[in-house]
């Protein structure tokens, strides 16, 4: 698989994703920013077919934040995702 197109989640690109695949929408969705308006235009624009829970290798919560770092490091070959929840 290759990327195509790369695009902004700055604004609203609905329109243009469905223009480009024909109406059918995307196979897959790459967020690398971690930043959540991102993960949320990934999300969308998959149209629910994104099964992120099997991606989450460990979640911490707010206060364990320096744990978490210090976990990942200890287990960068390992690690997929690790969430700190609020």
């Amino acid at each position: 698989m290759v990327a195509t197109h790369v695009l902004s989640c700055s604004g609203e690109n609905y329109a243009q994703i469905m223009g480009l695949t024909g109406g059918q929408g995307v196979q897959a969705a790459f967020e690398c920013a971690g930043a959540v308006p991102a993960m949320q235009a990934a999300t969308r624009h998959a149209q629910g077919r994104v099964e992120v829970r099997s991606l989450v290798t460990k979640v911490f919560s707010l206060h364990e934040t320096p744990e978490a770092f210090e976990w990942v490091e200890a287990n960068k070959d390992q690690v997929i995702k690790a969430v700190v929840r609020p």
